[in-house]
């Protein structure tokens, strides 16, 4: 149905907060006689910082009250980080649009190191991510992971505080807060090195499948290559069982009209870590990712899913 105001629901991290004033700018940018108001909605994810997350549930962390209150109509659209979204929607919810995506790297943040080679032996480097742990304990043995939650600038204080060398972040989060602190060292970690989560770098935009009006308005904001290197990263990610506690990575790059996508599947102590890739037909990315799924599925991710699940 048509309106003047829409609401947008997000997060109340400065991330995420600064992720939804992207999309409203976007929007804004070719609709511009719409009042958008944004309501800050905590997950549960955001509640219980101190936890890791694969002890406090799975699925759903961070976008299930926000979910909620889509539902119900308290809000129009949410703005998620990608990555944060399940593959699977509630009832009645769908992925309205996906913008131009950031840079998808993982990125080595330090006082004093400008690459993971560079790191001494032993070197302790805050992650809670069991994929980011895992390939780099695959080239690093030697590493020594402590296990971090919270924002951005939390990380930062963290790392300071507890003397860790250095942290693992998402370049595309240090760019949408415009950068930070002078005295670090920002640097991206080879793709090749460490494969991002599926999503990662893009932002989701969801919205009730039945509100046509909105939707149409979406599709002008969307960016057809970020969306369907997204749509089979998520397929990749579906296909492995859509969890978050096993590491996996999926990385999608359009070429001349094919879709390459690259994938990984670990065990959590990278004794085991499978990796390979496919290519096929962009205008059928879910495709793609069904078909990586099986080919690493194949080489012997099912038995890893089946131990460490």
């Amino acid at each position: 149905m048509p309106r003047n105001r829409i609401t947008v629901g997000t997060r109340g991290s400065r991330l995420a907060v600064a992720q939804a004033e992207e999309v409203i700018r976007l929007f804004s940018g070719r609709f511009p006689q719409y009042e958008i108001t944004v309501r800050i909605i905590k997950t549960k994810g955001d509640i219980f910082t101190a936890s890791p997350l694969s002890g406090i549930g799975g699925k759903g962390l961070f976008t299930r009250e926000i979910e909620d209150a889509l539902l119900d109509g308290s809000i129009d659209i949410a703005v998620h980080s990608l990555k944060d979204l399940p593959t699977e929607l509630p009832e009645g919810l769908c992925l309205g649009c996906v913008p131009e995506k950031k840079p998808p790297n993982d990125c080595l943040v330090s006082y004093r190191y400008n690459a993971i080679p560079e790191l001494p032996e032993n070197a302790r480097i805050g992650t809670g991510s069991p994929r980011r742990r895992a390939q780099l304990l695959h080239i690093r043995p030697d590493l020594i992971f402590e296990d971090i939650r919270g924002n951005i600038t939390t990380r930062i204080e963290k790392m300071e505080k507890q003397n860790f060398d250095g942290l693992i972040l998402a370049r595309a989060g240090i760019e949408r807060l415009g950068g930070f602190r002078d005295d670090l060292k920002i640097t991206d970690i080879l793709l090749s090195d460490c494969l991002p989560a599926p999503g990662q770098g893009a932002l989701g935009i969801e919205a009730r499948a039945d509100d046509g009006w909105l939707l149409e308005k979406l599709s002008a904001i969307e960016d057809g290559a970020s969306r369907k290197e997204a749509d089979a990263e998520r397929a990749f990610l579906d296909a492995m069982g859509g969890g978050c506690h096993i590491p996996l990575g999926a990385y999608g790059k359009i070429d001349n009209g094919m879709l390459v996508l690259k994938g990984m599947v670990s065990t959590q102590d990278a004794s085991i870590l499978l990796k390979d890739s496919v290519s096929g037909p962009a205008e059928d990315p879910e495709a793609v990712g069904r078909e990586l799924a099986k080919k690493l599925g194949d080489l012997g991710a099912r038995d890893i899913l089946e131990k460490e699940l």
